[in-house]
């Protein structure tokens, strides 16, 4: 296990509630138990209640001045954090903190450790998209993620460090953060944990936030695995042609023809997008370099 001390950072909006019970219990689970210092951050992503208030004494507290998000909250207190070894947690009570104990002693070999949920309750809808979303993971990176999104986890400063302007400012941080390390061929491992129900209003929306994960993913690989992301476009080319060639290009006349020619001209844009996009990450890559 590394020497230098561990962070921990907890981003926090609108969890009164919770937010106390939370950081004793980082405290009573770690203290004593990391080599070198232990730091416990809160940022309270500008709560209208009293969370910053019921943080107790001996955490660090960083407030926003307005909600901007999850994974602005998370990039805040990894500004602030004096340790390069970093742990994040939600504030909402649905992780044990004690979980830690399983995952500090991987941190010497993996760059990354996840706390795998067992995740009980689940809709049909939910599980559909975290399968879709494992699916995709590993396409692109041929890494099998069991929960790429858990917000339990222990990673080092420079993952976010050197990829910090491609992660998710909202709820699809932890999920970019995980995408990119196994695209950046970082080692990371997964440690089962439990995980309760969470104390207050859950503010995941998983329509939106799978959208804004997805696009996510895509600007990834277009950027490390753009040969995936053209390969998937010219299979989905190769099945809509197909499609439209088994049903007579949806009937005859004009609106069959337009209708091909329209399905053409689509995808050649899109192809013509990835490219684009590939060719302005490269020169802006170009254009860092000392």
């Amino acid at each position: 296990m590394t020497s230098g001390g561990l962070s921990v950072i907890i981003p926090a909006y609108n969890e009164e509630r919770a937010i106390g019970a939370v950081v004793t219990s980082v405290f009573d689970a770690l203290s004593g138990k990391v080599p070198g210092s232990l730091e416990v951050i809160v940022v309270d992503d500008g709560s209208t209640d009293g969370t910053a208030a019921a943080v107790p004494s001996g955490a660090v507290l960083v407030r926003h001045p307005k909600n901007t998000g999850y994974g602005r909250s998370l990039l805040s207190g990894i500004d602030r954090a004096s340790h390069d070894l970093i742990a994040i947690i939600d504030a909402d009570g649905t992780y044990d903190p004690h979980d830690f104990g399983e995952m500090l002693p991987l941190s010497d070999t993996y760059d990354m450790i996840i706390g795998a949920r067992r995740i009980e309750k689940q809709t049909v809808f939910v599980k559909a998209l975290r399968l879709l979303l494992r699916s995709i993971i590993l396409y692109f990176t041929g890494h099998h993620s069991p929960d790429p999104n858990s917000g339990m986890r222990i990673f080092r400063r420079d993952i976010v460090t050197s990829g910090r302007e491609l992660f998710s400012l909202k709820f699809s941080f932890s999920t970019s953060l995980t995408v990119y390390s196994c695209m950046t061929n970082r080692f990371v491992s997964y440690v089962p944990i439990g995980y309760g129900d969470r104390t207050g209003i859950s503010k995941v929306r998983h329509v939106r936030d799978s959208l804004r994960t997805f696009f996510l993913i895509l600007s990834m690989g277009l950027m490390f695995r753009s040969g995936h992301c053209i390969f998937a476009q010219m299979i989905l080319f190769l099945l809509g042609g197909g499609l439209l060639a088994v049903f007579g290009l949806i009937g005859p006349g004009f609106w069959g023809i337009a209708t091909g020619i329209t399905w053409i001209v689509l995808h050649l844009t899109v192809l013509a997008a990835f490219q684009a996009y590939i060719m302005s990450r490269l020169y802006e890559r170009l254009r860092d370099r000392p």
